[in-house]
């Protein structure tokens, strides 16, 4: 059972555009892709599979998923929308939490918002964690009892 929470990439902040179309910079489509290699290295050195990413539907969560797919051997058929990772109130985080529980058998990826993912790390481990933008984590263990135990964080820093 396997879980890595992802934080979207840097976005751009525009007036003219509501919250859930705002945009990756390009910085953050580059940060994004980066982190996609590493988190390919790093789940490839520990012989982790993933085979899902689920996805909030905020434009921003979307790009970031779509780019980290194919550098982790993912096509973007396999990023799924799923409002309920949307930010703001406007997701439900018990039916993100069931969507993912469902999914970590064979290794899944959701990538969402930072107060959300903060809240689903707890619920998974008893830990609150914060995850900067372009940064993942990794859950395994007994995580439907909220005894998750966290692997490793990973940056799109990461050498």
């Amino acid at each position: 059972m396997l879980i890595i929470l992802v934080r979207h990439a840097e976005r751009e902040y525009r007036p003219d555009r509501a919250d859930r179309d705002q945009v990756l910079t390009a910085k953050g489509h580059q940060t994004a892709t980066r982190l996609g290699r590493h988190l390919a290295h790093r789940l490839q050195a520990d012989m982790l599979p993933v085979h899902r990413i689920l996805s909030s539907s905020y434009v921003r969560a979307l790009e970031t998923a779509r780019l980290l797919a194919p550098e982790l051997g993912l096509t973007v058929a396999q990023v799924e929308d799923v409002p309920a990772l949307q930010t703001d109130g406007e997701g439900a985080l018990d039916e993100a939490q069931e969507l993912i529980l469902a999914a970590a058998q064979a290794g899944v990826i959701a990538v969402g918002h930072g107060p959300e993912l903060a809240l689903l790390c707890r619920r998974l481990t008893g830990v609150p964690v914060e995850l900067k933008k372009a940064h993942a984590l990794a859950i395994a263990g007994e995580v439907e009892a909220g005894r998750g135990q966290i692997l490793w964080r990973i940056s799109h820093k990461e050498a």
